[in-house]
């Protein structure tokens, strides 16, 4: 129903006075960057027993709502969005949220899609009318008339609404309603990050755009010696791979079907994990396949980062990222528009582009070596606390594992504990020895022979026995149940995208160290953002991977760093019983 006075939405407001739960969705002009979205509508649900009734208001009638809709609880799909354009409008909602699209992936991880319109499709094959002609026939998004996009929204009113009553009962039956609320102070602490958003030297953006567009020209010119013409060119790649080079192919692809019903012929692969894995069996490939990963990371940075910086930032001079709960299947944080969770570690090539401002200091707080940390508390759950005495103690792991595999006596303390230092965050998963010669090229530029890979690898599991018995002991719980557990009761299963009844038993381990980190995190920046918003003297910005971004006064920054240590270490140390450093660089 769509209400357009002002009586009316004073008989829509005693409806919601006597409901606990109301059901939200706004529409919005959409543009590229995060700001200047326009409020077209909001449609609201009031549910009546198993059944919703739908409303649809504009901003200029909403406003006598507001008062009514502040005591109720909302229950809406991707409400971080809702809640932050609705407080740009007036109406800063603080009461209790449920939000179905977080609902839903909390409780399964393996949808590909999480958006509205899949979901209700796959749930419920509830198909969403098509907005599409409306928008052309209009001209624009914003100029379709209110009660056309009052249907459209009271759609997906209904949907959520399923949503919420089939989810519900699923967090029950989990056993993580008691969970629910930390979850959902993420929402408002991701909303807080966003908003403040980080600020981009534009100058030095223009300098790395230019930089990479200068080398990647020279990987042009390298990949054209070797028949590589057009280095996009999957065609070319492959001839290159299987051709010249005459690779056995052990992967292949899985095309679509053709329009016409028929299935192509799978090809091989020629993925940059295909490409690693070749390197991997024969490291002399190296200097002939390391130009066509570099011409993609490259180009990634470009579009993705340099370039994607700017259009996301539009005429501002900060980027605000679009942090996502449910984009990831470890219950890690994901970033769009632009994505800063696939920055790599080592690229301090695009943070040097995050900078401060006159009166405020850019700080990254991370995460020391976070998963080993935890893959040290469940070895010592299977007899084996070596790594956790050491942690426990303040010792150099690293260097006491390049000493346990010989690693140190064979190439000296440097080179040595490097390999110690690699071998940890492979081994604790399981990896082999080509991965560690890779990946000790890779890293370190290190040349070392596959025998001492294997060497070293044997001794490792010699030494910490009990990081095998753990992954042992997830894969076979995993095997049993279907899932393994974080510590808070947040499950996992795991799944391969192509295939949901494959299953990869032999992660599960990693899927417990890694999921356990997200919570971590989730943890630390939930206390955070309180504390800021208490008065705090911090601004929280962004997070990458297992590090925090916030603003500083500078000159507060030596008072309040041991507290923000503190806070970020505080729900690790907890669970885990062990140390957990945390370091702090200022950035730009």
């Amino acid at each position: 129903m769509l209400i357009t006075s002002e009586d009316q939405a004073q008989e829509l407001a005693q409806q919601i006075a006597g409901s606990t739960f109301v059901v939200i969705d706004t529409e919005t002009h959409k543009t590229e960057q995060y700001y200047n979205k326009e409020l077209l509508g909001v449609a609201i649900g009031i549910p009546k027993g198993l059944e919703l009734e739908t409303y649809y208001t504009t901003p200029g009638i909403f406003r006598f709502l507001h008062g009514p809709l502040s005591k109720t609880e909302w229950i809406g799909h991707n409400l971080k969005f809702d809640l932050e354009i609705l407080r740009e409008n007036g109406l800063d909602f603080k009461g209790p949220i449920w939000d179905t699209q977080i609902m839903v992936h909390l409780c399964d991880e393996n949808f590909l899609d999480y958006s509205l319109d899949k979901l209700g499709l796959h749930l419920f094959n509830d198909r969403k009318m098509d907005m599409k002609p409306f928008e052309k026939g209009f001209q624009g998004w914003e100029k379709i008339p209110p009660v056309i996009m009052g249907n459209y929204a009271e759609q997906d009113l209904r949907i959520t609404w399923k949503l919420f009553q089939k989810y519900l009962g699923q967090l029950r039956d989990q056993g993580l309603i008691e969970l629910w609320p930390v979850v959902m102070d993420y929402v408002r602490s991701l909303q807080l990050m966003i908003r403040s958003g980080i600020r981009i030297d534009r100058p030095l953006l223009s300098d790395l755009s230019r930089e990479a567009g200068i080398r990647l020209s020279e990987l042009e010119s390298q990949l054209a010696a070797v028949g590589i013409l057009k280095p996009g060119s999957q065609k070319q790649v492959r001839k290159y791979l299987y051709h010249d080079l005459g690779l056995k192919a052990r992967t292949f692809t899985n095309p679509p079907k053709r329009k016409d019903g028929t299935q192509a012929q799978p090809q091989p692969s020629v993925d940059s994990a295909a490409i690693n894995a070749y390197i991997e069996d024969n490291l002399e490939l190296a200097d002939k396949l390391e130009p066509i990963l570099e011409y993609r990371r490259l180009s990634k940075a470009l579009s993705t980062w340099y370039n994607g910086f700017a259009t996301k930032m539009g005429d501002r001079d900060y980027l605000h990222p679009g942090l996502k709960q449910h984009g990831t299947k470890t219950g890690r944080l994901s970033c769009a528009e632009p994505n800063l969770q696939q920055i790599p570690r080592d690229s301090a090539r695009v943070k040097r582009a995050f900078i401060g401002t006159e009166h405020e200091a850019l700080v990254e707080f991370d995460y020391s070596q976070i998963e080993l940390r935890i893959g040290a508390y469940f070895a010592r759950k299977f007899g084996d606390s070596t790594l956790f005495d050491v942690y426990s103690e303040g010792g150099d792991v690293h260097a006491l594992t390049g000493e346990m595999i010989g690693a140190i006596k064979h190439l000296g303390f440097k080179e040595g504990r490097q390999v110690g230092k690699t071998g940890n965050f492979l081994w604790i998963y399981q990896g082999g020895p080509k991965r560690l010669r890779t990946t000790l090229w890779r890293d370190a530029k290190m040349r070392t022979t596959l025998e001492s890979c294997e060497i070293w690898t044997e001794q490792f599991h010699r030494a910490y026995p009990g990081f095998k018995k753990a992954n042992l002991a997830a894969a076979r719980v995993h095997q049993k149940l279907g899932y393994v557990k974080m510590y808070n009761g947040r499950r996992r299963r795991i799944r391969t995208r192509n295939d949901r009844n494959q299953v990869k038993h032999y992660t599960a381990f990693n899927a417990v160290v890694q999921g356990s980190a997200g919570q971590v995190l989730m943890e630390a920046i939930n206390e955070l953002a309180s504390q800021q918003e208490s008065g705090a003297p911090w601004r929280l910005c962004c997070t990458v991977h297992d590090s925090v971004m916030l603003y500083v006064p500078r000159d507060r920054l030596e008072e309040v760093k041991p507290t923000i240590c503190k806070i970020m270490a505080s729900p690790a140390e907890r669970q885990f019983e062990l140390p957990f450093d945390v370091d702090m660089k200022e950035m730009g």
